[in-house]
């Protein structure tokens, strides 16, 4: 009696369980993205050639925000991406990194040479806002 007894309670535990998760799935899978805006931008070198290739991230200051980044193309643009491709970033201020690979093929691949003070927003010395509208960023000069 008491292994059906322990059959039950057991059945009961998962059918809450496999309950809760739909009802906690359900209620993520109807939220919205917050609202992004499209952003544009160029990563030049000091005398004036783009980086040709590579990613770029943008790092919100407010921890409410998400990161954004992008793909750089051979001619130093890129288009951010937060929850979806060229979607864009969340308003608000950002620190920018920059990494010396591309992804474009699935897997990492080295694709330019970066100074390292480039590859962490803290040293970088590159910020950007993006504004409640489409940005067209002014252009990012490295050293």
């Amino acid at each position: 009696m008491s292994s059906l007894n322990s059959r039950k309670c057991l059945a009961w535990i998962w059918m809450t369980m496999a309950w809760l998760l739909l009802c906690g799935c359900s209620d993520y899978a109807s939220m919205t993205p917050p609202k992004t805006f499209k952003v544009r931008g160029k990563v030049i070198w000091a005398n004036g050639q783009p980086l040709r290739g590579g990613q770029i991230t943008f790092h919100p200051e407010a921890s409410a925000s998400s990161e954004a980044f992008a793909e750089i193309e051979k001619d130093g643009t890129f288009v951010l991406a937060t929850f979806g491709k060229d979607d864009g970033a969340m308003p608000g201020r950002y620190r920018v990194s920059l990494a010396p690979l591309s992804y474009k093929t699935g897997l990492p691949r080295q694709v330019v040479v970066l100074p390292k003070q480039y590859l962490d927003p803290r040293t970088s010395g590159l910020t950007a806002e993006v504004m409640e509208q489409e940005t067209q960023l002014p252009e990012f000069r490295l050293n």
